[in-house]
């Protein structure tokens, strides 16, 4: 029996039918999720190589290259993208929405394992991440002042960021942009020579210099007070602070009204 046929010989019976569904679609539609943004999958992978104080030439010749050899036997492997930028390598990977992305995932880092060792030296492992639309970000917000710029960079750290992170619903919020203070060593070449230096040297015993490490732990009448002293850190306890005050006379710190300790 066909609908129309049925429509004509029971006409309450289908009336109540079609009231029914409309009920149905009333109570239930209002219910049914609307998003921006829908939460999606998909099938690409990216590998990022940081190699710092190298130009992108060398990058591409010395490090994308050689990811893309190796990542190209990746089982179901449909293409791959590659960008080389001054102390970075990125390589992504796309697949087929058919591709166990779990199993292409496992295999991608069994590669990297192996290929570290083929790295130029001073080139950090490869980062092998998931790409994720739902991590990318929702809202970019500028921060302008006249103060200079690591000032600037420092207000967003310390001020704008926490106050960001707590509002609900806010997941991560990073920071990119100004400047950070730096050191800037100049080295006279003529000194080198005469003290039969390199700038590698020099660098090098930087790096093992700038160094922060435990100091150990301060006792008081035998019992171990549980902070435990760095090469510079905060101290927010006032009893502690004039511990520290009484008992650090000997020791090359600094207490600037007993809160900050510099080596």
């Amino acid at each position: 029996m066909k609908i129309s046929e049925l429509s004509v010989r029971k006409p309450v019976t289908t009336i109540m039918l079609y009231a029914l569904l409309c009920v149905l679609g009333f109570i239930f539609i209002p219910r049914l999720g609307v998003d921006l943004y829908p939460a999606s999958t998909d099938p690409v992978l990216s590998v990022s190589t940081v190699y710092e104080d190298v130009g992108p030439e060398e990058i591409e010749e010395n490090v994308t290259k050689l990811l893309e050899s190796r990542l190209s036997a990746v089982s179901g492997l449909e293409s791959m993208t590659s960008t080389s930028s001054t102390g970075r390598s990125t390589v992504r990977l796309f697949f087929g929405y058919d591709v166990d992305l779990d199993e292409a995932y496992n295999d991608v880092q069994a590669i990297l394992s192996r290929l570290t060792r083929s790295l130029p030296d001073g080139c950090e492992s490869p980062v092998l991440r998931r790409y994720d639309s739902n991590a990318s970000p929702i809202m970019r917000l500028t921060v302008s002042g006249d103060l200079p710029l690591h000032e600037l960079r420092a207000v967003a750290e310390d001020d704008i960021s926490p106050l960001l992170e707590r509002v609900p619903g806010v997941a991560t919020v990073s920071v990119s942009g100004g400047a950070e203070k730096i050191v800037r060593v100049d080295i006279s070449e003529n000194r080198l020579r005469a003290y039969n230096l390199t700038l590698s040297g020099v660098a090098s015993a930087l790096r093992q210099r700038n160094v922060k490490t435990s100091g150990g732990t301060l006792t008081e009448n035998g019992i171990g007070a549980p902070d435990v002293l760095e090469a510079d850190g905060t101290v927010h306890d006032d009893y502690r602070i004039e511990f520290y005050k009484q008992h650090l006379h000997a020791m090359r710190l600094a207490i600037t009204d007993g809160v900050q300790m510099m080596g």
